[in-house]
């Protein structure tokens, strides 16, 4: 954390810094200078099917007013448009750039290929017919931005009207201007410094979310990460103007491919909005609204993947205007119920949506949308700038809120599995419930069957009744006697005589032992003393032993030693049984386990397992030791906890 800490800290200065050379590059200049000139075009109306009659149509006249802003909207065919010369002086313009070499620049919404052919006034076209960026050499192209530009003729200009073709992947959007050299050196100098802003930017916010996932292993943070790819691709001009590089290839070709490419870029912004919002649990009904809308928008706005009849492009723009006006009211109303992360994207998300209402609707918002299409980049830029302020200046809020929701689900995780470890628990406890109660319940079955038939004598069926009653107690009383496994308080009674403590486990089991059988060896003091393990607990502890060594340890000797002092307290008892399989030590004090060699023993497998409990609640060990030739040991062993010495003043 410390070093991701080093790493953000100086950045907010720099960032500052960078905001501002933004906002001190020249405005552009306006209309009324002689240095950038607004060229009005006309629009031919459509179908238009080649150059030779689109030259007929601009001579033979009645053809719409000439417009500066041209928003047609989805056109799925070539459209072509008409200027007068543009070198030709007018009586609301001069003409200062008939001997510059004025550069035609037209600001377009998405990648356009726009072709141009001189018409002189017999109705001749004059070659050759120049594709975008053909006039410029290479430096002087714009990969900023989707501007294409030309660098006309000044031989021609001034008795040489201009027919444009253009081929749009999109929404048809141009915005035409002349501008002479220095002009179109500012605008290109502006562009580029835009472009490389906003892929440095870009950059370096994908590197301090990448760092910051290093450092907290949040997803959340890859997902900030995949909302600056399509902003570092604008920056490399990735989706810019491919005709430029790519004159050979087909641009229906390229349009597709770009609106593919910018296809899944939507699609990885929506699941990185989703992923880093993470609506709660609680409204799965919106989320699932959210992500089905979101899919909609996709699957109704395949824009250049194929193509969509002029009716159905009203429909598709209204189906993204009204995703958007969902989002803009899903945006504020899921702003409480988020994290810090959550808030940012919800406030990135909500200017991306307002930014994009102009641009959606040009058709029907033609002003607007000429300022949105000009400074469409520019906006952006400051977008993703205050994006990455936002970021830095709550980055430390940030990495010290995430290990705490990640504590917070390792904690809930954690509670899972302790909860479904108790639910297989309970499982087991009413399988070995069923299993002991049923046998019982068979033979009451059984003897009151034979009662009605006669064949038990009411001495028989009396001793029968007392037969299953005694084993019916003794399986609650088994029970009961397990609550104590559950003890981890300190018990008071460390004070007792520890002969009579054995004499009356002794008297507990009653006919489960055979005394005979039993070597018992006891090294404490006669009198009653002190001791490391409670009476409670030491009664359960030997009670489970003793019964377990007679219960399955066969016919042979049973020994108990028991040594107590004040600094230790050590139980052996150790058998003449099969013992335990290879492979059963790790499982023996297992609740429920039952050991393969005595499945056939009425037993709970609850025995070992409370005496593992109480001795841990005292902090001593239980262990499991094989006896040599034959048998299983259990050695338990307690020891005085050291006093920790007086904290100083």
């Amino acid at each position: 954390m410390p070093r991701i800490r080093r790493i953000i800290a100086p950045l907010p200065a720099f960032l500052y810094l960078i905001i501002g050379a933004l906002l001190l590059v020249p405005a552009r200049s306006g209309a009324d200078t002689p240095a950038v000139l607004p060229l009005a075009l006309q629009t031919l109306p459509a179908p238009v099917h080649s150059w030779e009659e689109a030259a007929r149509r601009w001579r033979g006249g009645g053809l719409p007013p000439a417009q500066n802003d041209i928003h047609l909207g989805f056109q799925p065919q070539p459209r072509y448009f008409a200027a007068p010369p543009p070198g030709r002086p007018e009586p609301d313009r001069p003409a200062p750039m008939a001997g510059q070499g004025p550069i035609l620049k037209l600001t377009a919404a998405n990648l356009d290929l726009v072709e141009l052919v001189y018409l002189a006034a017999d109705g001749i076209l004059a070659a050759p017919r120049q594709r975008t960026g053909d006039t410029l050499p290479l430096s002087e192209r714009d990969l900023g931005t989707t501007m294409q530009a030309f660098r006309l003729d000044p031989r021609l200009i001034t008795d040489h009207a201009l027919l444009l073709r253009v081929t749009t992947t999109g929404n048809l959007s141009l915005v035409p201007r002349l501008l002479d050299a220095t002009a179109f050196a500012t605008e290109q100098a502006r562009a580029f410094l835009t472009g490389g802003m906003l892929l440095a930017l870009a950059t370096l916010f994908s590197l301090i979310m990448l760092a910051a996932w290093a450092a907290s292993r949040e997803v959340r943070f890859l997902a900030f990460v995949l909302l600056s790819v399509p902003f570092n691709l604008m920056g490399l001009a990735v989706t810019g103007q491919l005709p430029y590089f790519l004159p050979f290839v087909d641009p229906g070709v390229l349009g597709r491919a770009a609106s593919v490419l910018n296809y899944i870029l939507t699609a990885a912004s929506i699941f990185a909005f989703d992923l880093i919002v993470r609506p709660p649990p609680a409204h799965r009904r919106i989320r699932r609204f959210w992500r089905g809308a979101a899919w909609l928008l996709l699957l109704l706005a395949p824009t250049g993947l194929l193509d969509i009849h002029p009716w159905l492009a009203p429909i598709n723009r209204a189906v993204q205007l009204g995703f958007i006006a969902f989002l803009l009211v899903y945006g504020p109303w899921q702003w409480r119920r988020t994290s810090t992360l959550g808030r940012i994207a919800l406030a990135y998300l909500i200017t991306t949506c307002l930014s994009a209402i102009p641009i959606v609707a040009r058709p029907w918002l033609p002003q607007l949308a000429s300022l949105a299409v000009a400074w469409f980049w520019q906006f952006n830029l400051l977008l993703q700038s205050l994006m990455l302020v936002a970021v830095l200046i709550v980055g430390g809020r940030i990495l010290r809120e995430v290990p705490e929701q990640t504590r917070r689900m390792q904690q809930a995780e954690h509670e899972r599995v302790r909860l479904a470890a108790v639910a297989d628990k309970f499982s087991g406890l009413l399988q070995v419930v069923s299993h002991e109660v049923r046998n019982p319940a068979s033979s009451l079955r059984l003897l009151a069957g034979n009662l009605r038939r006669g064949l038990l004598s009411n001495t028989e069926a009396a001793d029968d009744l007392t037969h299953l009653s005694n084993h019916l107690v003794d399986i609650v009383q088994s029970l009961q006697a397990q609550r104590a496994a559950f003890a981890t308080g300190h018990a008071a009674d460390f004070h007792y005589d520890l002969h009579a403590k054995v004499e009356q486990v002794q008297g507990a089991l009653g006919g489960h032992l055979d005394l005979a059988r039993l070597d018992l060896a006891i090294a404490a003091a006669p009198d009653p003393g002190c001791h490391l393990i409670d009476a409670p607990r030491l009664v359960l502890i030997l009670g489970n032993l003793l019964d377990n060594a007679f219960k399955y340890g066969g016919p042979g000797r049973v020994r108990l030693a028991l040594i107590s002092t004040p600094g230790c307290f050590r139980i052996d008892c150790t058998d003449q049984g099969p013992g335990l399989a290879a492979g059963e030590e790790a499982a023996v004090f297992e609740q429920f386990w039952r050991g393969a060699r005595s499945r056939h023993i009425t037993g709970w497998g609850l025995g070992l397992w409370a005496c593992r409990n109480a001795v841990e609640s005292l902090g001593g060990t239980i262990v499991y030791r094989p006896q040599s030739p034959a048998g299983a040991g259990f050695h338990i062993s307690v020891e005085r906890r050291p006093t920790l010495p007086p904290t100083a003043p």
